[in-house]
Order: structure tokens, then sequence, then C-alpha cells
């Protein structure tokens, strides 16, 4: 029994110790206008806690005609928060050429209301995870140091319950396929899905080019690894 609980410890501290794990670079704001003076303010990098009020902040510098964004995503609700931002000033999203729109990063893209994609394969989507919460992090690390395991599960399945919830409520609130909620749910956290250009006008996250093909089949994107230390176990 005691080797069972220790175990057990183990298992949730390498749990927790991926808490807010994903890509390091905090996101950056920069404002650029091309042809036609179109105001672009481009989004780089990880989102992390408090983006949206910064991205609220920005916009209040000056106007804006198009959102561009190149992130591997980050935080669900700076991502969520960005995104009902984009809906409320009518804003254009966009992932231009050479970018990606990864995990959060399409969750504040789709509040878009108008969202144009340049490339295909460039906006990967994957299941929801508790452990990319970074609001969690430290509150789990000190209560495992403190040995309070039974406690932590509990709270991660309660978090994980009603924060998938939330993302559901989020995503039929930016009018996306509801198919795609089914699909994004079968893709491993530790794994991403990049889209065709295809599977992105039938899931409605491009709305701009009508609709796929006839007799369009999705199923056909690129899956890769999302996190380094854990393989990616996907069957398309």
């Amino acid at each position: 029994m005691a080797r069972g609980l220790i175990q057990q410890f183990a298992a949730v501290a390498l749990l927790v110790a991926g808490l807010g794990a994903g890509p390091a670079a905090a996101l950056e704001f920069e404002r650029r206008q091309v042809g036609g003076g179109v105001r672009i303010l481009y989004l780089d990098g990880s989102f992390s806690s408090g983006d949206d009020d910064r991205f609220a902040t920005e916009l209040s510098k000056g106007p804006v005609d198009e959102v561009w964004f190149d992130s591997g995503g980050g935080s669900v609700d700076a991502g969520q928060g960005i995104g009902r931002l984009m809906r409320q000033r009518g804003l254009i999203g966009r992932v231009p050429d050479g970018a990606i729109c990864a995990s959060a990063c399409v969750d504040a893209f789709l509040g878009a209301p108008v969202r144009f994609v340049d490339s295909p394969l460039s906006v990967g989507v994957h299941m929801f995870s508790v452990f990319r919460s970074d609001k969690l992090k430290k509150k789990y690390e000190e209560q495992v140091a403190q040995g309070k395991v039974t406690e932590v599960i509990f709270q991660m399945e309660n978090y994980a319950a009603s924060a998938t919830a939330r993302w559901i409520d989020y995503m039929m609130e930016m009018g996306v396929a509801p198919s795609l909620i089914s699909f994004t749910v079968k893709v491993p956290h530790v794994c991403i899905y990049w889209l065709t250009a295809q599977e992105m006008l039938h899931y409605n996250v491009v709305n701009t080019g009508g609709g796929p093909r006839p007799g369009f089949k999705p199923g056909h994107g690129k899956v890769e690894h999302a996190t380094e230390d854990r393989a990616c176990k996907y069957a398309k």
C-alpha cells in the first residue's frame, strides 16, 4: 500500500511539473502596415495569463484593421479573452503565410468574425488540457509538496471537467462547426493535428472561401508531437 501511494505521489508530481508547459517566448505585439494602408497588429509568441488585458491596452493605442497570429498556444484563458475582444471589436483575423496558430492561439483566432489563413497545415488543434493552465501551477505544486495527492487529483478532475465545458461553450459562441469540437477532443493534448485547407473550410475555421469541395472527407491533415517529453499516439 505504501508503495502504491509513493507511485501515485510521483505520478502527480510529474503531472504538476508539466503545468504551464509550452512555448517559452512571451507574446509580443507589433504594429505593421501593408499594401493599401491596412493596419496590422501582429501577435507573436506564447499566450500567458493577462495577455488579453495587454491586447486590450494595445488596441487602445490606435486603429487596427487586422490581427495576424503566429503562436504555438499557451494560456487558454488568455486565448479566449483575446478572442472575445476580437469579436467585440469586429477585427479581421489572419494566419499569414509562414506563420502558425495552434492550441490556445486557435481559440483567439476563432474570435475574429472574418478569418483568413494564407497557407494550409498552419492551424493546429488538439484536446484541451488542464496541464496548459498557468493559473494552477503554483497551487498544485504547493499541495503536492505538502503530500496532498488525493486532493490534487480531485481538484484536477473537477477543473478539467469544468474547463472543458467552458471551452465547448466558447467554441459554440464563436460559431465553429460542432464537428470541430468532436474532432478536436479525439486528438491527444500531446499531439497537434494540422488542418488542411479543405478541413478549415469544413469546420468553419476559415469562413471566407466558401465550402469544401464535393465529396470531401476530413482526416488528411498532418500530426506532430506537441511536447518534447511525451510521444504522440494518434491514429487518423
